[in-house]
């Protein structure tokens, strides 16, 4: 791996070899992944490889001779890569590659070959903003908004009343001991409804039990989902808080931990990143 690096291994010990490695695959790291199978979510993950001495010498060119695709072959359960051309050539002509194919935007471009062609980005806006509201609603399309105005007071706990709590989910059942609840066999009776299926219809759940919760934690975006925690942790700043510190660099609210979405937010990680070399960058995927 060091020699295809091009890393002086004569002249460098296994430590450094191994650092080498790490700062220089960057350059070579590929990905594919199985998007068109029926699998769990771990088993659609994208899987990372590096080319061979040959796949890993072509050069990158914006206007390519050549196109470069892994290619999976179920019957073998294996991985090929397919290079073909894509223009007329003559014998010495140079096989090369697009790094970055189907990413058309003009910046994005030029972040994406940040590896192979450093570039300041500084200029750019690190701040980042609340996002549209489609983008909270895209993923949750199917489901249906309470109607504020049918709901009723909630049910107050005291002087012997229990909250009755439904659960299909068994830690529920086993752990919640607070004698001011009380576990029920009837989502009828019940003042709390605890489900590990996706409840989506909380218009009819509204109008038809208007003094009823429900939990929706397993399957509530805004906090299981890490970009959308992040938003919503982000509001904890009052308005015109929120930015980032001209010489600390420190990110608002200062309890929340630095963080981008890298599909939406990406030419500001990347200025957030470079203005910040000149302290120690780790960021957790």
């Amino acid at each position: 791996m060091a020699t295809l690096m091009e890393l002086d291994v004569e002249g460098s010990t296994r430590e450094e070899l191994m650092d080498g490695v790490l700062h220089e695959m960057w350059k070579f790291n590929q990905t594919y992944q199985l998007g068109n199978i029926e699998a769990s979510a771990e088993e659609k993950l994208p899987v990372w490889y590096i080319l061979d001495e040959f796949g890993s010498r072509v050069q990158h060119s914006h206007d390519p001779s050549f196109r470069m695709v892994p290619f999976f072959y179920i019957p073998t359960q294996m991985s090929f890569t397919l290079l073909w051309p894509i223009k007329s050539l003559e014998q010495g002509d140079e096989v090369t590659r697009d790094y970055v194919e189907n990413v058309h935007d003009e910046l994005l471009r030029k972040i994406r070959l940040l590896p192979w062609e450093p570039a300041d980005l500084t200029d750019i806006s690190a701040n980042q903003t609340e996002p549209e509201e489609a983008f909270f609603t895209s993923s949750r399309r199917n489901e249906t908004l309470p109607d504020h105005e049918r709901l009723e007071p909630i049910p107050t706990i005291g002087g012997g009343n229990k909250l009755k709590v439904f659960a299909n989910y068994i830690y529920v059942k086993d752990y919640l001991k607070d004698s001011r609840f009380e576990i029920v066999e009837n989502q009828e009776e019940a003042d709390i409804l605890w489900l590990n299926n996706h409840f989506k219809d909380y218009k009819t759940f509204s109008e038809d039990s208007p003094r009823k919760f429900i939990n929706q934690f397993p399957y509530e975006s805004v906090i299981t989902i890490k970009d959308f925690l992040a938003i919503v942790c982000r509001r904890d700043q009052l308005e015109g808080e929120l930015g980032i510190g001209v010489v600390s660099m420190d990110t608002l609210p200062r309890w929340l931990p630095t963080t981008y979405n890298l599909t939406t937010e990406l030419p500001q990680f990347v200025s957030y990143f470079q203005q910040r070399e000149s302290n120690k960058n780790t960021y957790n995927k």
